[in-house]
């Protein structure tokens, strides 16, 4: 522990990411450290519309594999 008021600047780092902070515990820095294949190459940055086009894309693969192995939640409305 250190004595009171005084302070110390300083850095945190893990497998998941790095943190420092200054003096006065302000975070001077943070980052991640993503494992690979999970960051897409050339991509940039996806902003809320393009993150829906995406979700729905998702969804719709998924239902589509679900409904052709035919292993629905029962719920699906009767044809005949």
């Amino acid at each position: 522990l250190l004595p009171y008021g005084q302070r110390t600047s300083g850095s945190l780092s893990t497998e998941a990411g790095s943190l420092q902070w200054s003096r006065n515990g302000e975070i001077t820095s943070a980052g991640y450290s993503y494992p690979e294949g999970y960051l897409t190459k050339d991509v940039g940055y996806i902003g809320a519309d393009g993150r829906g086009v995406l979700r729905t894309e998702y969804l719709a693969r998924v239902f589509a594999a679900t409904a052709s192995r035919g292993t629905g939640n029962g719920n699906a409305p009767r044809t005949s």
